[in-house]
């Protein structure tokens, strides 16, 4: 069924897909048709890959063809709680780049909680010359933050303040 899908919405077997590299499928595929291939991928990986090894790699490619097929807010709200998933079903895989691109795209979106989790989770694999390296970058995401999406998010400017302490090596205070 999942081949079958892939065949017509993407012209090419989910096996051909599953066997191309990122950037062929990139170049071969409309933006559109790559989303629908990060889909199925997922799919395939929650359906028919049964060992948690095999499956985090799937999921950690669709997770890129998603990103790099996702265009403009309304694209960012319609992905955002499918790429949180495959985030975190690829977590152990996911190089900064890719937790960074996450963290980015979830600010776009307006969903600063899920912003904060990337970000965070980002900062808990990082060695410390990883955590030099992208500290300015993680603190970016932080800055002009809207206060009413942050509410809508659960989230407060304490917590704002708690995350740039931790990118900061400060520690964390705790209400």
């Amino acid at each position: 069924m999942l081949d079958a899908a892939c065949r017509a919405q993407c012209g090419l077997s989910l096996k051909a897909a599953r066997l191309m590299d990122e950037d062929s499928l990139r170049a071969l595929l409309p933006r559109e048709a790559q989303l629908r291939l990060s889909m199925l991928l997922s799919a395939y990986a929650e359906t028919a890959l049964t060992d948690e090894e095999d499956a985090a790699p799937m999921q950690a490619r669709s997770l890129r063809l998603m990103l790099a097929s996702a265009e403009g807010p309304e694209a960012a709200s319609a992905l955002a709680a499918m790429l949180d998933g495959l985030m975190r079903a690829s977590l152990p895989l996911l190089p900064a780049e890719d937790l960074l691109t996450c963290a980015a795209f979830f600010r776009e979106d307006g969903r600063y909680d899920l912003m904060d989790n990337a970000a965070f989770f980002l900062w808990e694999t990082l060695p410390p010359a990883g955590k030099d390296k992208h500290r300015a970058a993680l603190s970016a995401l932080y800055n002009g933050l809207d206060e009413a999406r942050l509410s809508a998010c659960g989230l407060t400017r304490g917590d704002v303040k708690d995350s740039l302490r931790l990118l900061n090596d400060e520690r964390m205070v705790k209400p």
